[in-house]
């Protein structure tokens, strides 16, 4: 009978340990544990605003603008933006609702 005992408390600890150690990396450290997953932090996506190079106007005002080395005329669209305008030293692009004035020129001119 004590023989009987012993075998079963042999084997109910073994079973105890094989269920505490099953998925458990046999190489890896006792006191490690799995690092906590992060949370992706999500960045707003800036917004790239095409580069004006050149404006082109005939006399009958048909006019073009070359954004991006691509020459578009009113109502073609760059970069996700719709050409609105297009005058003799800016032109003007939206985008959801909003729009956004491209000049030529620097406003500020220095000599």
């Amino acid at each position: 009978m004590k023989v009987f005992l012993i075998l079963l408390a042999l084997f109910s600890s073994f079973m105890f340990a094989s269920d505490s150690i099953e998925g458990h990396d046999p190489t890896e450290p006792l006191s490690w544990t799995k690092p906590v997953a992060k949370k992706k932090v999500v960045t707003k996506k800036r917004h790239y605003f095409p580069s004006l190079q050149a404006i082109s106007c005939s006399g009958t005002n048909d006019c073009y603008a070359v954004l991006d080395d691509k020459s578009m005329k009113k109502g073609d669209k760059v970069s996700g933006y719709t050409l609105l305008a297009i005058r003799e030293d800016s032109v003007s692009i939206g985008r959801s609702g909003k729009t956004w004035q491209l000049s030529l020129f620097s406003q500020n001119i220095k000599n």
